[in-house]
């Protein structure tokens, strides 16, 4: 992330252009003050703190003087407020909303999130941040990991978390080493990592990685053709000792439209897509009740 320009640099006061409402400028200050308000800090501890003069924060918060993009975000970082707040913000202060950095560094995963993903048992989700980092995953989710990568599994310390899922997919024991029409599904997987590349370029030395991988195993050559926007779903077949295994998975974020960025963490859902695939999820949750998911020995396929 590149370093913050420096606030200081914005003029102590500043007129309003024509056409152009000091309301807007008031907004931003009732934004500004408010959180301030919450943490108990004095103008002058933040302009201490974010090295801005006293007076020209007064004059940004009474809305005498129009705050630049940058010193928003500035402030915001400094007064712990939310990505929904600044982006808030900075749209009342006529800026276009920040989709990309997370202020909180600490990638957390709510409650409502963890219970989401417990209630799609017996069927597999995950939930992973923008790095491709698992977050957190069910008991379903677990349980096909173990299925379709057990030595790649076996080798996670953090069966809850913590997995880089793009080393999962590079990985010659990883998730395509058990999947039909592998050099198609790890190209979709690519069309999508190079996409999310554009906002996030420290994908990019893992995404290569992958890419290399691709091309050596598979012997996949990527091409630029569109993915097939009518279907967001991925289809994926696994040979396994249950038999095939038949899914199809879905992203999604959860919040209002406000919140989303493209740092939100997101869901991945995995359905079952065939009577088969089904039936076998449906008596793993019978068995569930008294066995751990993470290890259990396979039934016999029928």
């Amino acid at each position: 992330m590149s370093a913050t320009t420096s606030p200081t640099a914005a003029p102590v006061a500043t007129a309003p252009r024509r056409g152009q409402s000091t309301n807007t400028h008031a907004r931003v200050g009732e934004h500004l003050r408010r959180w301030r308000a919450r943490r108990g800090w004095s103008q002058l501890r933040v302009a201490v703190d974010c090295d801005v003069s006293t007076r020209h924060l007064s004059f940004v918060e009474t809305g005498r003087a129009r705050a630049s993009r940058e010193l928003i975000v500035h402030l915001a970082r400094a007064l712990g407020a939310s990505n929904h707040e600044l982006n808030m913000c900075l749209l009342a202060g006529g800026y276009a909303p920040r989709h990309v950095v997370e202020l909180d560094a600490a990638k957390s995963v709510s409650a409502s999130l963890v219970e989401m993903i417990g209630r799609h048992n017996p069927n597999p989700a995950f939930v992973f941040d923008a790095d491709w980092t698992m977050q957190r995953l069910n008991q379903g989710g677990q349980w096909l990991c173990s299925v379709v990568m057990p030595d790649l599994w076996a080798d996670v310390p953090d069966p809850d978390g913590g997995m880089d899922m793009l080393a999962a997919l590079t990985h010659s024991g990883g998730l395509l080493s058990h999947v039909r029409d592998a050099a198609d599904v790890g190209e979709a997987y690519l069309r999508q990592l190079r996409t999310e590349q554009l906002t996030n370029p420290s994908l990019r030395t893992r995404v290569d990685r992958f890419e290399a991988s691709l091309r050596e195993r598979f012997r996949v050559v990527p091409c630029d053709r569109e993915p097939d926007r009518g279907d967001p779903s991925l289809h994926l077949r696994f040979d396994t000792c249950y038999g095939r295994l038949s899914f199809f998975t879905l992203q999604t974020v959860v919040g209002i439209p406000q919140q989303i960025t493209v740092a939100t963490p997101r869901v991945e859902l995995w359905f079952p897509a065939d009577a088969m695939t089904r039936a076998l999820m449906d008596s793993r949750a019978a068995a569930s009740t008294d066995q751990s998911w993470r290890g259990s020995e396979p039934a016999e396929a029928s």
